[in-house]
């Protein structure tokens, strides 16, 4: 998987039974992003399965479905975003990169 600014990602955390949405904001360095969460929490991630934290990371398929193994009741994921708000945060993602 490539994760790249702007793709929403999938990880899931040792012990977790729940996928948690990430947006990628902004490359910090190598494969740690700024990410957004659900919760419109910011900060740095690394979104690589060197990332000790993760058990496991994915992406949605190209057409936006989920991947296979990934119920649609075990991810916690974003409320629609419309294109303004959208491009908020990444402009806002972009700004938290530099400062880091």
């Amino acid at each position: 998987m490539t994760a790249v600014a702007g793709h929403v990602v999938l990880v899931r955390y040792h012990g977790a039974q729940m996928w948690h949405e990430r947006l990628l904001l902004a490359v910090v360095s190598g494969p740690e992003f700024v990410v957004v969460t659900p919760t419109w929490d910011y900060f740095a991630e690394e979104i690589a399965m060197t990332n000790p934290d993760l058990s496991g990371l994915t992406q949605y398929l190209p057409d936006g479905t989920r991947p296979q193994g990934v119920g649609p009741h075990h991810v916690f994921g974003f409320a629609a975003i419309d294109a303004i708000h959208y491009q908020h945060l990444m402009v806002e993602g972009e700004h938290t990169s530099v400062m880091m």
